[in-house]
């Protein structure tokens, strides 16, 4: 009984000992000037120039980047936001959908949603819960 009663004690110590990670993790720096982005469900790759101007054209709102900012303080620097390419051009729908989401390390949440036509250089804001658009200016006089 003493014996596994100490056999019990060394494995639980070992146990112990080998869970603890004692390296010093390196904190990733964020780059607050630029925002990531994600493949969204249209699941397009990043060399597409189209996609890549709709996403600076987002990213460039002003309403985006006080996001960013708000998030980045209110979390300190724990959250960020990213921008995820959530629909590709369709004949129906001849836009790319654009969300802006909050990473809060466990969660993708959406922020904001946008409807984009680069080739046009015009954006709306979408809205999920109406399905409907609606111009910039309209949407900050709301």
């Amino acid at each position: 009984m003493k014996t596994s009663r100490f056999s019990l004690l060394i494995v639980s110590f070992l146990l112990l000992f080998a869970c603890n990670n004692s390296t010093p993790v390196k904190e990733e720096q964020k780059d607050s000037s630029a925002l990531p982005t994600v493949a969204g469900a249209g699941g397009l790759s990043d060399s597409s120039s189209m996609e890549s101007k709709a996403l600076d054209m987002v990213a460039d709102l002003p309403e985006v980047e006080e996001m960013r900012e708000r998030v980045d303080r209110i979390s300190k620097g724990q959250n960020e936001i990213k921008l995820v390419v959530f629909g590709t051009p369709e004949p129906t729908v001849p836009y790319f959908t654009i969300k802006v989401m909050e990473d809060n390390g466990d969660n993708l949440v959406t922020q904001m949603c946008f409807r984009v036509a680069p080739e046009a250089s015009k954006i709306m804001y979408y809205d999920v819960a109406e399905d409907s658009t609606m111009s910039l200016e309209e949407w900050r006089k709301k």
